[in-house]
């Protein structure tokens, strides 16, 4: 007698997503992201701030730098984000990163897909530099 458990007993959900189903990977040719993913274009990613960095701001850059590969900071300066989306598309870039600084301390991170990719925040707490995690 086989035990009856979650699995063999779960209804057959219409939602779900199999991993064999070919009308979810249909559209992934004519997406933005496809070159990158089918390693035809390799990543390369342009880093900046806000307009006003903080003291902790190069060393969370410096930690990002070295975690993404191909990936390049460059000052923002006063230039505008249209400015420097504009710079990065010119320059081939794949994505943008800007991080957002707030009371002196990194608190958000833009992530821009170019040319007409995606864009996506993310909140920033808690941060942790890699100089401050103790090894055991």
């Amino acid at each position: 007698m086989v035990p009856r458990t979650n699995e063999n007993t779960r209804e057959s959900d219409e939602t779900v997503c199999l991993p064999d189903d070919e009308e979810l990977f249909a559209g992934n040719d004519v997406d933005e992201f496809s070159a990158v993913l089918k390693n035809e274009r390799s990543p390369k990613i342009l880093i900046t701030t806000c307009r006003y960095n903080s003291t902790r701001g190069p060393a969370f850059i410096s930690d990002l730098i070295s975690v993404i590969p191909n990936a390049h900071y460059y000052k923002r300066g006063t230039y505008d984000q249209k400015k420097i989306v504009q710079y990065a598309n010119e320059k081939e870039f794949t994505s943008v990163i800007v991080f957002h600084i707030n009371r002196r301390e990194p608190d958000a991170l833009f992530v821009i897909g170019l040319t007409d990719g995606p864009t996506a925040h993310f909140k920033l707490s808690k941060l942790m530099l890699q100089k401050d995690i103790k090894v055991q």
